[in-house]
């Protein structure tokens, strides 16, 4: 048997489901539960926003790399391409103060779009075992190239791919300081390398800087000794057909 209290508990509880059914109450109640069936809807929706935003976020940045190496894959098929070439056009000439070596540049556009803003950097570098090595002067001449087309927007030439090539005859000097400073104590010779260096940029992406460097040997030759090559004796002039520019078989272009 329920003791009274049990019963009045009872009784309790089904009075406030009574009154929570009640046509005053119904309404609130109904409201209520209304607003937590929204709340937790908000929730789901929210999150499922959530994951469609990461999604989202996820499927765009693929895109952006694939369009990235889209890009990439372009520049390197469809850019454009300088050849370069050199020849001596005259004789070397010797004074009290320095020597000249006329040489003419030629590039040509191999690629597959225009070349913007063309610089030549023509360098002669004497040579000594105290000297940074070739292969950094290269760099430096390819570098600075690059750097003289990028600061010069609105200079320098243009070249089509097919088109002719451009021709760009330079009398470079070698100052007899320079040539006294690192030749050998006590040597009447020197030697030394040109490095050409070519800097332009690409119609695709202007922004890019391109280059191509190439080291040349200067040798003296003389037809009693057919295949021979010797270094440059001071002071002396010679004509075109004792002196000979040659790539250099050690030191490999730079193309970039």
């Amino acid at each position: 048997e329920k003791s009274p209290q049990n019963t009045n508990s009872n009784g309790n509880h089904a009075n406030s489901y009574l009154d929570m059914l009640s046509s005053e109450n119904l309404s609130t109640t109904i409201l209520a539960v209304v607003g937590i069936v929204g709340i937790v809807v908000a929730i789901c929706t929210l999150k499922s926003i959530q994951e469609q935003a990461g999604l989202m976020e996820k499927q765009l940045g693929e895109m952006q790399e694939s369009g990235k190496q889209a890009a990439r894959q372009l520049s390197l098929t469809e850019r454009p391409w300088i050849s370069v070439s050199l020849k001596l056009i005259g004789p070397l000439t010797a004074n009290d103060t320095e020597v000249r070596l006329p040489l003419l540049v030629e590039a040509t556009n191999v690629g597959k779009s225009p070349a913007l803003g063309i610089m030549i950097e023509l360098v002669p570098y004497v040579l000594n075992p105290e000297r940074p090595s070739i292969a950094i002067e290269q760099r430096r001449i390819a570098d600075q190239a690059k750097a003289v087309s990028a600061a010069n927007p609105v200079f320098g030439d243009m070249l089509f791919p097919g088109s002719p090539p451009l021709l760009r005859a330079i009398n470079i000097p070698i100052t007899v300081n320079e040539i006294d400073k690192y030749s050998i104590v006590g040597d009447e010779s020197y030697s030394f390398v040109v490095i050409l260096g070519v800097g332009y940029r690409s119609t695709i992406d202007e922004t890019t800087k391109h280059c191509t460097c190439v080291v040349y040997d200067a040798n003296r030759i003389d037809l009693q000794y057919p295949g021979s090559r010797f270094g440059f004796r001071k002071g002396e002039t010679l004509s075109p057909n004792s002196v000979q520019i040659t790539p250099n078989s050690f030191m490999a272009p730079i193309a970039e």
